[in-house]
């Protein structure tokens, strides 16, 4: 049988230090070619409203030990408005209901079949976060105590979760420039996290006293630049241009996700993007990443991690792969069968007799 699971079913049964350990495990497998990933590819077309496209995207990765594959599928609309003088990039939920489009197809390396088909909601917040918690694990001080987060969205939730999972934190301060999204967040997550979580006024105020400092947002601006630095700290971005180059340039020990993983895109005729005029569809040219350790030289101990309590470091996660829906997309699947949770529909309707 194939099973349909939801969002809601899957957030009941995943937790971020699980997603944590699988992508470790996947991470240090990949390192060693027993898993394969795809980069994203993505075809962008005017959307027939004003200044939004269209977008059609997906990502694939295949994990040999656990027997998974998987394809993530968006179709999105997206446009761009300005929120306190910085350009933000927002997926419109357009579909029905006003409601987003993505989902991820999860198949058996043994005999081809696919096993589960759900949206990419919640699979993709936790992959985004404990990833975040990798890098976290190898470059923040041990005795982190505050963290910020700058973001009030559903990504921003999952990286206050890994900082939780990774560091004994007592308190995080939040900024959003919304100030009742980010009130409401502060009180979401202190429940959820059992961490007291505070609202912060300025992005200044929330990282003042941070040892930890999170970006989690769609800005096509900087957020952290060099007159934020501060010894012993470790930032985080999830947006290529959240940190400012020059603030990267400073940092003593920066690691980015992956290298070399820029996005096929295609555009059609008529296209435009906010990011053209911005420079913010890749890295600053004046950041070079060839010269970064990347998420798995930490991992397999190819690159060190923090090496004293006063350097400033940095994990740049803003490059995302479709291998990490096989490996928290299959913990997703195997959590969720055993809680009982999901609908099956028979596997016949996604297969054939027919040679393809």
């Amino acid at each position: 049988m194939t099973w349909i699971f939801n969002n809601d079913e899957l957030d009941s049964v995943l937790a971020m230090k699980d997603c944590i350990a699988t992508l470790e495990r996947g991470y240090l497998d990949l390192a060693n070619g027993i898993g394969g990933n795809r980069g994203r590819a993505e075809i962008v077309s005017p959307a027939g409203r004003d200044g939004t496209v269209y977008a059609l995207k997906s990502m694939d990765g295949v994990h040999t030990p656990s027997g998974y594959a998987s394809i993530r599928l968006n179709s999105d609309i997206i446009g761009w408005r300005e929120v306190s003088g910085s350009t933000r990039r927002e997926k419109i939920p357009a579909a029905p209901g006003d409601r987003y489009v993505g989902l991820v197809l999860l198949f058996s390396t043994e005999n081809g079949e696919p096993l589960a088909i759900f949206p990419d909601g919640v699979v993709q917040r936790m992959r985004v976060g404990a990833t975040s918690g990798l890098g976290l694990r190898h470059l923040a001080r041990k005795d982190a105590a505050t963290a910020a987060i700058i973001g009030s969205g559903w990504q921003a939730g999952a990286q206050a979760m890994a900082i939780v999972a990774e560091r004994p934190v007592k308190r995080i301060l939040c900024f959003s420039p919304n100030k009742a999204n980010r009130e409401s967040f502060a009180r979401d997550m202190t429940a959820r996290l059992g961490v007291e979580v505070v609202a912060a006024a300025t992005v200044e105020d929330a990282i003042r006293d941070a040892d930890i400092v999170a970006c989690s947002t769609s800005a096509l601006d900087p957020i952290i630049g060099h007159n934020h630095l501060r010894k012993g700290v470790h930032y985080s971005a999830i947006k290529p241009a959240e940190i400012a180059a020059e603030a990267i340039n400073a940092i003593d020990r920066q690691t980015v996700h992956l290298r070399d993983n820029a996005p096929l895109v295609v555009r059609t005729h008529g296209v435009e993007l906010a990011e053209d005029k911005k420079g913010a569809l890749a890295p600053s040219a004046r950041i070079d990443e060839k010269k970064m350790s990347e998420l798995t030289d930490l991992l397999t101990g190819k690159a060190p991690g923090r090496q004293s309590e006063s350097e400033t470091t940095c994990f740049l996660n803003y490059s995302g792969i479709g291998y990490q829906f096989t490996m928290v997309g299959g913990l997703a699947f195997e959590k969720a069968r055993a809680a009982g949770l999901g609908r099956e529909l028979p596997t016949e309707w996604f297969t054939q007799v027919e040679h393809p």
